[in-house]
């Protein structure tokens, strides 16, 4: 470690851990070099998976780069579902390409892991036919925070999408709980 003037949290001096950060030091000092590759490749994951949004910068390993076929990644800029990656659904060259724009702006982007939303019988051309749903809750917001027993159901209309937004081919309808409180 080097000499810095900034203040070091975990180091008071060059490899000096301060006395609550000793422990922690000495079990990451016992560790070798593959353990802690594995170590950093299962928290990377365990982030994807969360469902975390990132956004995206310039590094060149950034988590969202190592994971493009695992992620949708949308512009910032943009709303609707427009100029984003579907990386589960895209093929190699699509990814590239995207990763190619994303290096001329990085902090345009965001990425977030596909997450698997509700499947609802949608009458569709005189049948039901199974289609991805989300729901936006309706909260009121003022002295006090109220959700209320509803909010606004939206659909992908095209068979397989998970795209919901209403300028993408989606379609939306206001959904209540009829439930009592009590049950």
């Amino acid at each position: 470690m080097t000499e810095t003037t900034a203040y070091d949290e975990a180091f008071e001096r060059a490899a000096t851990p301060r006395p609550h950060y000793r422990g922690l030091v000495t079990t990451l000092e016992s560790f070798t070099l593959n353990e802690i590759d594995r170590r950093e490749r299962l928290q990377k994951i365990s982030l994807v998976d969360q469902g975390i949004t990132f956004t995206v910068y310039g590094e060149k390993e950034g988590i969202e780069r190592e994971n493009l076929a695992r992620l949708v990644v949308k512009t910032t800029g943009d709303s609707g579902g427009y100029n984003m990656l579907m990386g589960p659904f895209a093929l190699r060259k699509e990814i590239e390409a995207y990763a190619a724009q994303m290096r001329k702006a990085p902090g345009n982007y965001i990425a977030q892991p596909l997450i698997e939303l509700s499947s609802h019988p949608t009458w569709v051309d005189g049948k039901f036919e199974p289609r991805r749903i989300d729901l936006r809750p309706f909260i009121l917001y003022g002295e006090t925070i109220r959700v209320l027993p509803g909010g606004l159901t939206r659909v992908a209309l095209r068979p397989g999408s998970y795209v919901v937004n209403s300028s993408q081919g989606g379609g939306s309808k206001d959904t209540w709980v009829l439930a009592s409180r009590s049950a």
